[in-house]
This record gives structure tokens, sequence and C-alpha cells, in this order.
């Protein structure tokens, strides 16, 4: 596992957002979400397989999600 996937399922599990499947570079959470590495310290967060938006670190891009989640009435 490389650092990137250790270090975004770390950012995750502190915002209480658990990691169903990992793949290759990514990692896939409930509600049709995914987050790939694109790069050192660099991620892609997508909705249903759609790219979503980039994000500069790992503590970004699991706080996007939770705040997504939240707005759209969604469970962690």
């Amino acid at each position: 596992m490389s650092d990137e996937l250790k270090n975004i399922r770390q950012a995750l599990k502190s915002e209480g957002i658990t990691v169903e499947k990992e793949k290759d570079k990514q990692v896939h959470l409930a509600h049709g979400t995914s987050v790939e590495v694109i790069g050192p310290g660099r991620y892609r967060v997508l909705s249903d397989g759609e790219p979503i938006s980039p994000f500069d670190s790992a503590e970004e891009t699991a706080g996007f999600i939770k705040m997504d989640w939240a707005q759209r009435g969604l469970k962690r």
C-alpha cells in the first residue's frame, strides 16, 4: 500500500468514514463515492465514477466528503 493510500485511509477514518474496498490507486466508500490517488499528495473524488474535484491533501479530501455527505443527508 502506498503512502498516499495510507494517508487517505487515515484521514477518512479520522472523519468517521469507512473504506469499503481498495483497488489499485482507489479507495471505494459508501454512496458511490471513491477517492483516487492522482499523484504525490494529490487526490481526486469521484461520484459514481465521475470526477468531482481534485484536492492537495488527504485531510482536505476527507473533509470535503464529510461535508458533501452531510449536505446531502447521507450517513457515513
